[in-house]
């Protein structure tokens, strides 16, 4: 299951580019039928789960935990920085149940989450298309813990995925809001094209849950 992960990833890198949809369009019929092919058997489609309410207290802990480590054990990764969770997000993991908000979102069965990790970008970073590997389950949540927008900055950072549909943003796609603090995200990693452009801002989020879907 990893080399599928890596052939599909470095398919999808030869063919589009995370900040380029121009490419996407003029490409666009090849790369329809394998994200159609790629995403016929998916059960978690992404979504921004509007209504779930976090707990600030926990998230802001997120926040400051994510900063640290960032700051002193992150490493470079695929254009951006990662770092391991601690304290503060397993607690959060703990206190909310998380799988139930992906049970009740999608009507699936799923485990509670089982790992996790603190992503960071900067001004001018970004993540390229890619699919996760098999190993990190099968519903994916992603929690914004700071996005800082520049002043005067035309785009701000966002998470963007490739579907039969065409090249989706979030937030201009799926709502006339960006994805700001304490947002969540849901995402399905091995069965999804995604990526993250981040033209003018800087962001932190806690992919701290990786609920698995029986």
């Amino acid at each position: 299951m990893v080399e599928t992960s890596r052939r599909w990833t470095a398919w999808l890198q030869a063919h589009t580019a995370v900040g380029n949809p121009t490419r996407w369009h003029d490409e666009f019929p090849s790369i329809r039928n394998a994200v159609q092919s790629l995403a016929v058997h998916q059960r978690v489609p992404p979504s921004h789960l509007w209504g779930q309410p976090l707990p600030t207290e926990l998230v802001t802990a997120m926040a400051t935990e994510a900063q640290r480590a960032l700051s002193v054990a992150g490493y470079q990764h695929n254009g951006k920085r990662n770092a391991a969770v601690g304290e503060a997000a397993n607690h959060f993991a703990a206190q909310v149940d998380l799988a139930a908000l992906v049970a009740r979102s999608t009507g699936l069965e799923v485990e509670q989450p089982h790992t996790g990790v603190y992503l960071g970008y900067t001004a001018g970073q970004f993540l390229d298309f890619h699919v996760d590997e098999a190993r990190f389950g099968e519903a994916n949540l992603i929690i914004c813990l700071k996005h800082a927008r520049r002043a005067g900055a035309d785009k701000a950072s966002a998470t963007v995925f490739l579907s039969a549909a065409g090249y989706l943003e979030c937030g201009a796609s799926w709502a006339a809001v960006s994805f700001s603090t304490g947002h969540l995200r849901r995402t399905a990693g091995r069965r999804s094209a995604l990526g993250r452009a981040s033209p003018s801002s800087a962001s932190a989020s806690a992919r701290v849950i990786r609920p698995s879907v029986f």
